[in-house]
């Protein structure tokens, strides 16, 4: 009971001391502070009359002791420390309830719904017919995110995202036209992600650690990874992960560690960060069946622009070891390749103060081939690696690729409209590009980021009540320039594949 006793009154102190440390610097509603300083003396005077109650146990559990040779004044002595043990329980289990609803309090929970029609025109489609023309008019879906923060401790931040994506009714979209006769879109080159079941994920989930009375913190879990700079611009929201999208728009699971320069720089938001990640882990009891884990390594400097303020410059280097294979056929490799990545990115917020935003990125890959591949038929015999295969004659070949992104945002001055938003975006990626969005766009089902070609958005973004609910509307065009069946596997083919997308969606913010 005394220890439950200290963790009360550790927590009285912990609710009324930032009162004291910040009242120089904040206002408290007079009502809202009377309420909480009554909470605060109700519980105290809980807390006595427990200490009271415990004394009272100790006081007759001696008397019954020393009374045991009289039956009916032990007995008597008996009852009433029964009575007072209830009496005690019951408080106990109050303030049990009490302690509960403190660490609840600690937990932030909201959330995003957001509902989206999408419609997609190809022209020149990639299989079959060069002239084909395949078209879905209306592809609805819904996304549901429910977002968790939790200050454990002053210096242990828990963060956490559960996602949801479906599309409606019993609807598929990983193929696109009549795949029986070969006039089709393969799902991976045209879309980020499809899904037909009503399924939840842990999109993200991991703790920040900042090491006391040092510059040093340390992230580990499944990272932010996903929905980076500059996504926060047509989301209407704030920054949401720690790379920008044109470098890594998946979910990986790691350990950051991070270095705060503003001590010792005249830098703001100024952060050195190494990592570790694994992408995959294959641990295959068969030796015959043998695949290599791919792990990647990263480092990276962030900070804002000297002398303009809400800005981003970043640049990165990521090495990813041991990329997998193609898992498919009768026999494939360990491993495909190895990558090296660097990334430099640029964003300006309210240029001037004049409601313009901007943003530029540029990626360059360049990716270590193996000569073996995976064997698709034995006969005729087709081998494939990554950008490669024997039937071109390039098995083995390093590749260089390369991507640009950039854009703009205009906040219109239109106050009876809620100041509404315009927005351009342009991103090119060269025949090698290989971005790691490939597989799990979820911001859009057309993803524009990981294209061998380039494409163009346009959008209007109008909020409906301030920053709980918008909506947008936009097109994006599609140039392929090259076609890949197997995402990153075989040799790209050249492309005169377009495709033309118009979407509207509603966020509702919670």
């Amino acid at each position: 009971m005394m220890k439950k006793t200290i963790v009360y009154t550790l927590l009285i102190l912990a609710f009324t001391a930032p009162l004291t440390v910040w009242a120089e610097d904040i206002s408290i509603d007079k009502a809202v502070l009377e309420k909480l300083l009554q909470g605060q003396e109700d519980l105290e005077k809980v807390l006595k009359r427990q200490e009271s109650l415990e004394e009272r146990i100790r006081e007759l559990e001696k008397q019954a002791q020393e009374k045991t040779s009289a039956a009916p004044a032990g007995v008597s002595a008996q009852k009433e420390i029964d009575d007072v043990k209830d009496e005690v329980e019951e408080l106990s289990e109050r303030l049990d309830k009490t302690e509960l609803k403190t660490l609840l309090d600690k937990v932030q929970i909201g959330g995003e719904f957001r509902t989206r029609l999408d419609s997609f025109h190809f022209r020149n489609a990639a299989y079959g017919d060069q002239d084909k023309k395949i078209d879905m008019d209306e592809f609805w879906w819904n996304r549901l995110r429910l977002n968790l923060r939790s200050e454990v401790t002053d210096n242990i931040i828990f963060q956490g995202r559960l996602e949801y994506i479906k599309s409606w009714g019993d609807s598929s979209i990983g193929e696109i036209g009549d795949s029986g006769s070969g006039n089709h879109i393969h799902n991976i080159n045209a879309f980020g992600f499809y899904d037909t079941e009503s399924r939840v994920r842990v999109e993200r989930a991991y703790i920040d650690y900042f090491v006391p009375d040092t510059p040093f913190s340390v992230t580990f879990g499944r990272l932010p990874t996903a929905d980076g700079p500059p996504a926060e611009l047509r989301n209407n929201s704030t920054r949401k992960a720690t790379w920008p999208t044109v470098a890594v728009n998946e979910n990986f699971d790691g350990v950051i560690a991070n270095l705060s320069l503003d001590a010792w720089t005249n830098l703001k938001n100024a952060f050195l960060r190494f990592g570790y990640l694994t992408i995959r882990q294959f641990h295959d009891a068969d030796d015959e069946a043998k695949r290599n884990s791919m792990r990647s390594g990263v480092l990276n400097l962030e900070t804002e622009v000297p002398g303009i303020k809400d800005s981003l410059f970043y640049i990165g280097y990521t090495r990813m070891d041991s990329m997998f294979s193609l898992q498919v056929g009768p026999a494939y490799p360990e491993d495909s390749a190895d990558v090296d990545e660097y990334n430099i990115y640029l964003q300006l917020n309210n240029i001037g103060d004049s409601g313009l935003d901007w943003f530029g990125a540029f990626s360059y890959n360049h990716i270590h081939v193996r000569t073996q591949g995976t064997v698709l038929n034995a006969d005729p015999f087709y081998e494939v690696g990554l950008f490669c295969d024997n039937m071109h004659g390039d098995m083995g070949e390093n590749r260089d690729g390369y991507a640009f992104y950039t854009g703009l945002r205009y906040k219109l001055p239109i106050e009876k409209l809620k100041n509404p938003s315009i927005g351009f975006e342009y991103n090119y990626g060269s025949k090698f590009w290989a971005p790691l969005s490939k597989h799990d766009s979820r911001e859009d089902v057309a993803n524009k980021i990981a294209i061998n070609g380039s494409a163009w958005e346009f959008y209007y973004l109008q909020p409906i009540y301030e920053e709980r609910m918008f909506c947008r509307a936009g097109l994006i065009y599609f140039d392929y320039d090259y076609y890949i069946p197997y995402t990153f596997y075989g040799s790209p083919l050249e492309s005169d594949m377009t495709m033309f997308s118009t979407y509207f969606l509603v966020d509702v913010r919670f």
